[in-house]
């Protein structure tokens, strides 16, 4: 699978039911924030055809991006998809800071800054995980050629 299998497209409310599944499948038992934080919410997705395959699930709080959500489906890890899932948000927001967040304590201090800071992300001591769009799109660009 090369990333010209998927494209990304904004999410609209109607699709929900099936990113909750992909958030369902990723973390069982535990439910996703897209309904408590579905007023302030932008979901971007990387689709194959009709098919959600991910998603961001990202808030916007003065000048920064918050992504609550990073879901791809488990046939489609390891290529690619989340990464352009990211390229796509930083392109778009390049003026935002960028913040990761881990509401649900889902994913380890370890685990978060080895994904993310393999993306060009900072580690904070607060366990959010902050990029500066300059930073990340410089080398998300050089992915993106790939």
């Amino acid at each position: 699978m090369t990333a010209r299998d998927w494209h990304i497209v904004e999410v609209d409310e109607n699709r929900w039911p099936e990113l909750e599944a992909l958030y369902a499948e990723a973390f069982p038992g535990v439910d996703s924030l897209l309904e408590t934080i579905a007023d302030d919410a932008t979901v971007y997705g990387a689709a194959i055809d009709d098919t959600v395959i991910g998603y961001l699930l990202t808030t916007r709080i003065k000048d920064r991006v918050e992504l609550w959500e990073h879901v791809v489906a488990t046939p489609h890890r390891g290529k690619g998809v989340g990464k352009s899932l990211l390229f796509h948000l930083v392109h778009y927001l390049p003026e935002e800071d960028i913040v990761v967040l881990d509401p649900a304590g889902l994913l380890d201090d370890e685990r978060l800054a080895d994904y993310y800071g393999d993306q060009g992300f900072d580690l904070l001591v607060s366990g959010e995980v902050v990029g500066y769009a300059t930073v990340v799109d410089d080398y998300l660009e050089v992915y993106s050629a790939e």
